[in-house]
């Protein structure tokens, strides 16, 4: 993995100026970076269809938002991924080989026609790293 550099910063600036005008526009507020105010307004971004299934650039840039959320409530970092399938931006949980990729959790759902259900991503992604700490103990 390598360090965040400042196009990554940028990519994800520019990803939450995006997203933050929808919500702006559509219900007159913006996202708070607390689990509490933004899964829920993710959510309804998708449950009044103000993003489809066929914009995956603001599905990404959701998932900007919805890592966002991650960082505020775990341990985790922003690191760049390198494997067969390029170069990817991913969270890593600190101290750890654990990786995850919420920038394309929702527009990879979306994308197949699924409905999305953000809390219950947000609730996969928290039991994952409550397993990850589990195994870690007892190795």
């Amino acid at each position: 993995t390598m360090d965040f550099n400042q196009s990554d910063h940028n990519y994800l600036a520019l990803s939450r100026q995006r997203l933050t005008q929808k919500t702006q526009k559509y219900f007159g507020t913006q996202f708070h970076g607390t689990h509490a105010h933004d899964i829920p307004l993710l959510q309804r971004l998708l449950d009044e269809k103000r993003i489809s299934a066929n914009q995956r650039q603001l599905l990404q840039d959701m998932g900007v938002i919805f890592a966002d959320v991650i960082l505020h409530e775990f341990n985790v970092k922003w690191v760049v991924y390198n494997d067969q399938h390029g170069r990817s931006r991913a969270l890593q949980l600190k101290h750890s080989d654990y990786f995850f990729f919420p920038i394309t959790m929702i527009s990879r759902r979306a994308e197949t026609g699924l409905a999305v259900d953000v809390e219950d991503l947000y609730q996969q992604v928290a039991r994952k790293i409550a397993n990850y700490y589990q195994t870690q103990r007892y190795d």
